[in-house]
Order: structure tokens, then sequence, then C-alpha cells
């Protein structure tokens, strides 16, 4: 079974390099690729000739040409957006600090061509209320105004220990539909500014993936053999794995192309897996 992907049709790949992630995404795209470094360009042109390659600055590229676009990846050079080298990063010419570029999200999550980040409706929660029995839906702080009460929730508790506080939120809420029990905390260590998953050694390439272990966790406490699973925001593709790890059905859709290309290798990945053994 494969991810269902909304289809879109162009690609802006913003900081492109030589396409180390461009290489998931197949070639039913059209895909404009901008890089500051002409010998690099050259590189990823060679490794992509069906692609249209820019010479110059992403940012600049992006205020101009952003609405012609459906998606936009952008993956800028870890010496200058990493939180951790805030304080001892410089610029080599004049030794001067280079602050951290913070508004990588930014451009991705208030673009109105982004897609992932896009709030659901009512009617998206009406649907899914009418074709699932169990919900289980990461971040419904932000949907309480279209939400039922509950007294099930999750909270995910992300700290290290109790004295190191995380890069970013030290925990995550999860609203749970009526009858699925009291509310449940779930400790599992995890940092967002880490981009290597420690637990399985995969690089990150989602804003807000997840570990396959976490929702192997959530499996344990609420499913039940025989259960299909259904993820409307597949985004990695963590849950699905999980679910092909402890034997469930599944479905899963994803309306990025970058998104849906990475989670279907991590899947596929996990099916070869499961069938060596």
């Amino acid at each position: 079974m494969r991810v269902m992907l909304t289809k879109r049709k162009r690609i802006l790949n913003l900081f492109a390099g030589i396409g180390g992630n461009r290489g998931l995404w197949g070639d039913e795209y059209h895909v404009t690729a901008v890089e500051l470094n002409p010998a690099i360009a050259a590189t990823y042109a060679k490794r992509f000739p069906n692609d249209t390659v820019i010479v110059g600055d992403a940012h600049e590229y992006l205020l101009r040409h952003y609405k012609e676009y459906d998606f936009i990846w952008a993956s800028p050079p870890c010496t200058t957006h990493t939180m951790m080298m805030r304080y001892n990063c410089t610029d080599e010419r004049s030794e001067r600090l280079v602050y951290p570029d913070m508004t990588l999200y930014q451009e991705i999550n208030y673009s109105s061509v982004s897609g992932w980040d896009i709030r659901p409706d009512e009617e998206y929660f009406k649907q899914l209320f009418r074709t699932s029995k169990k919900q289980i839906i990461w971040g419904g702080n932000y949907f309480s105004d279209m939400l039922p009460p509950s007294k099930s929730f999750v909270v995910w508790y992300k700290r290290y220990g109790h004295h190191n506080r995380n890069s970013f939120a030290d925990c995550e809420y999860a609203w749970c539909s009526r009858g699925m029990g009291v509310a449940r905390v779930i400790h599992f260590p995890y940092d967002g500014m880490i981009r290597i998953d420690r637990y399985r050694g995969e690089e990150r390439f989602h804003p807000t993936q997840k570990p396959v272990e976490l929702y192997s966790e959530l499996l344990r406490i609420y499913a039940t053999p025989g259960d299909k699973v259904l993820d409307t925001h597949v985004g990695s593709g963590s849950s699905l794995i999980a679910c092909i790890e402890h034997g469930y059905d599944w479905m899963g859709f994803e309306i990025s192309p970058v998104f849906c290309a990475g989670a279907q290798a991590r899947i596929d990945k996990a099916l070869q897996q499961g069938k060596l053994f």
C-alpha cells in the first residue's frame, strides 16, 4: 500500500546544494532549484538535468517568485541557522559573529503555497469523526473551537531530564476522543533541534517529525488487534512505520510531494525489512 498524495506541480527548491533531498522526489514535478554557489549549482544541474537551476540568493528569489509555486522546500546551510551554533559561528572573512537565520519555518509556514501547515476546517473534523471510531489529534489545543470536550488526552513529555529544557517545547499535547480512557503521559526524550534521530540514525526531514517509537507506544495503549489506522497528515511517515512494525493495516494521505516522497522511502524500507524475517 502506498501513501496517497494530493499532487502539486511546481516545487521551488531553495538552498539546493547538490540536490541531496531532491533525489527523493522523482521526476513527475517541475522543480526550480536556487543555489548561490555556481560550482555547486553546476553539479546539481548535471545530476538533475530536467530541473531549472537558478544561480542566486535564495531569499531574494523567494520574495520575488513565491506565488509561482505550489510547494516551497528550504534547507539553508546549517552554519547560519543552527541554534547550537549561535554563540560560536563566525564569518570566515571578517570573524564577525553570524547569528542564526530563524526565518526558515516562517518562510514555509506562512507562505500561502506551503501546503503542509494549513489549519483544518470544520468539514475536515466532521468527515474524520464520520469515518473513524477513535481519534488521536496532535496539536488539539489549537483546535479547541472545533473539538468536543474530552477527558482523554496524551501528553508527550520530551525532556531528557527535569533540569534540561528542550530547544523548543518540553512537551506536546494530543486530543483523544471520548471513551479512550484517562489522560496519559508518555515520556520519550526528543529534541527538535537535533537533526539526526538518535534512536534509528535517520536524518530528520520534516519540521514536526516524530519518532516511530512514540507511535508504537500509542498503538500499544489505544489500538486493538484488527484495527485499521488512518493518518490524514502523514508527514514523515513515522505513524505508518509503527503500524507496519506492529502488524496493523493502514492508509495515509500527504499533500506535500516532498514529504510524501520522503515518507514513501521510509515506508518502503520498513516494508522491505519486514520481508527479511
